[in-house]
């Protein structure tokens, strides 16, 4: 009786590692979304255009070790598991709140995630070269299904390069109001 204290905790750890491991190298997505360049972090993360994705495939490259992804979901339980590279996952909301952090690498579970739009972090340990990945989507419902996501409905934070146009077309509009008054 002794043994079965430490045998069934064990067999119960043993039972959720090979669950998780089943979860991240059994998905393959057949309609992933293809990163454009550099992701971004979370201050400017690359959005999903369209509908339908049920992946994401990129290369976490530039000078972070950070690419974050915003996307819309219609609620329920969703899972990502991403292969090619050991990284850190995580799901925050559009203002950068950390909503959950990945337990193990590679996995990230939201048993009941409600509808609305999110941010998608996957962060690689220092020294790692710029690997490509697949993070896949599965679904934790028990009707199953291949879940989907989509652009996101919210207004995301306009890029850099955006705010600094602006900043230069409204300068030299000042400029020249300021020329024409001088003369």
């Amino acid at each position: 009786m002794r043994h079965l204290r430490v045998i069934v905790p064990a067999l119960a750890l043993f039972g959720l590692c090979a669950v998780t491991d089943a979860l991240a190298g059994a998905v393959a997505p057949i309609n992933p979304w293809v990163e454009i360049g550099d992701a971004g972090d979370l201050s400017s993360p690359q959005l999903l255009v369209g509908t339908g994705w049920d992946g994401i495939v990129g290369e976490i490259g530039g000078s972070d070790l950070v690419d974050v992804f915003g996307f819309h979901w219609t609620g329920g339980g969703l899972g990502f598991s991403v292969t090619g590279v050991s990284a850190f996952l995580s799901l925050h909301d559009f203002d950068g709140t950390t909503l959950l952090f990945g337990e193990s690498l590679d996995v990230l579970l939201a048993p009941s995630l409600p509808a609305g739009d999110y941010l998608f972090k996957i962060q690689v340990p220092p020294g790692t070269p710029d690997p490509p990945f697949t993070a896949a989507l599965f679904t934790l419902e028990p009707q199953g299904g291949q879940p989907f996501i989509s652009a996101p409905t919210a207004q995301g934070v306009p890029a850099p390069t955006s705010v600094w146009l602006l900043g230069s077309a409204l300068a030299g509009l000042g400029a020249l109001g300021w020329t024409r008054r001088r003369a």
